[in-house]
């Protein structure tokens, strides 16, 4: 799951338009109703928040924003 959130994070980080940088997160935020059973779904989330503490030091001050939309 830590290689998928990898993924789904630099997916998000090449996004540059807004628009899209919405859209992809809306696709992202989706994928939580793919999972079968309650144990994935929040294995999905935890995942998430510590991708997101990983990397948080490594974005840019250009890009921060996007990630805090």
């Amino acid at each position: 799951m830590l290689k998928l959130w990898k993924g789904l994070f630099y997916y998000f980080w090449n996004c540059d338009k807004p628009l899209f940088q919405e859209e992809r997160a809306d696709i992202i935020s989706r994928y939580i109703h793919v999972f079968k059973n309650l144990e994935c779904s929040f294995l999905y989330i935890d995942t998430f928040f510590l991708t997101m503490a990983r990397e948080w030091g490594t974005i840019d001050r250009y890009r921060l924003e996007k990630f805090m939309m």
